[in-house]
This record gives C-alpha cells, structure tokens and sequence, in this order.
C-alpha cells in the first residue's frame, strides 16, 4: 500500500492513502460497528431474560 506520512515537526501528524483503501477501511469499520451493536442487543436482551427467584 502507498501511504504518505506527513510529519509536524519529527511527529507524524497526517497519513495519505489511497481513496479506494480508504473505502475499504470505511466499509471493514461500519461492518465492524453493525457487529458491536448486535452483540451489545444480544446482551442486553440476554440480561433482559435474566430471571431472579
């Protein structure tokens, strides 16, 4: 992958990456979050089940 590295002073501030990888990372992290949310709705729907006797 080619990325460029834009520093501010010896730190890097920036990186620079190709648009159609950074679809890519946009698409794996809304997959990622769609799968958060289910497993936080399992949960909770789980803890809602919960029976105390």
């Amino acid at each position: 992958m080619n990325v460029q590295v834009i520093k501010q002073g010896d730190q890097p501030e920036w990186a620079v990456i190709p648009y159609k990888i950074y679809l890519e990372l946009v698409e794996k992290a809304e997959m990622l979050q769609y799968v958060q949310d289910y497993d936080s709705a399992e949960v909770q729907h789980a803890l809602h089940d919960v029976r105390f006797y």
